[in-house]
């Protein structure tokens, strides 16, 4: 089959490029999607209490407690917070891979949003 340099492409090709693109953007979207809407996260307490050495130094630095005593203190409140699902969301400040905080926690970094 001869091909035109006009630059035009034949139904064939427009199929085989609709179909690739309907195979790669579910992957895609599952590659890029934010990570608070995740399944397998867990609380970086729950990580820390599993071993993990990066949640339960951050969990120590930052004095983090799973539920806050102080009164409109909470992560739901903080300018580091980003919400998610579930009453939970990710903290700038504790990057940990697949962990989350509790909107109800507080740390003794806590900055009021604005």
């Amino acid at each position: 089959m001869k091909r035109c340099n006009s630059g035009s492409m034949n139904r064939r090709e427009f199929l085989q490029t609709c179909l690739t693109a309907a195979a790669v953007l579910p992957v895609a979207g599952a590659l890029l999607r934010p990570a608070t809407a995740r399944a397998e996260d867990k609380l970086v307490t729950e990580l820390a209490a599993a071993g993990d050495e990066m949640a339960a130094s951050l969990v120590t630095a930052l004095g983090y407690v799973a539920i806050s005593e102080k009164e409109d203190e909470n992560c739901a409140n903080c300018l580091f917070y980003e919400p998610g699902a579930g009453g939970t969301g990710k903290c700038q400040l504790m990057p940990v891979p697949g962990g989350v905080v509790a909107d109800a926690a507080w740390c003794t970094s806590f900055s009021k949003k604005t």
